[in-house]
C-alpha cells in the first residue's frame, strides 16, 4: 500500500498508519534479535555435539585398548552419551 496516495487524507489515519509501520518495524527488529539468539544457541549445541562425539571416540580407543573397566560397562557409557548426542542433534534442523 503506498502512503503518498492519502496525503490529503485525515490526519488521524495518517497517525495510525505511522503507528502501524513503526510497529511492524519493531516487530522486525524483535525478529532478526531472535533469530541471532537462535544462531548462537544453535552454535552451542554443534558444540555440545562435537564434545560429545569426541568423548565417544574416546571411549571407544579406551574400550579397544582393554581399559579398566569392563567392556559392558564402557559399552553402557558409550550407548548413554550416543543417545545424549542423538537427543541434542534432534535439536538442530
Amino acid at each position: 500500500m503506498r502512503f503518498d496516495h492519502y496525503h490529503h487524507a485525515d490526519p488521524q489515519v495518517l497517525t495510525l498508519l505511522e503507528r502501524i509501520m513503526a510497529t511492524i518495524d519493531d516487530l522486525n527488529t524483535k525478529v532478526d534479535e531472535l533469530q541471532a539468539t537462535l544462531d548462537a544457541e544453535q552454535t552451542a549445541i554443534a558444540a555440545a555435539i562435537e564434545a560429545l562425539t569426541d568423548q565417544v571416540a574416546s571411549l571407544e580407543a579406551v574400550i579397544a585398548a582393554g581399559g579398566g573397566a569392563t567392556p559392558d560397562q564402557l559399552q553402557a557409557l558409550i550407548d548413554k552419551l550416543n543417545a545424549t548426542k542423538s537427543d541434542l542433534e534432534g535439536t538442530i534442523p
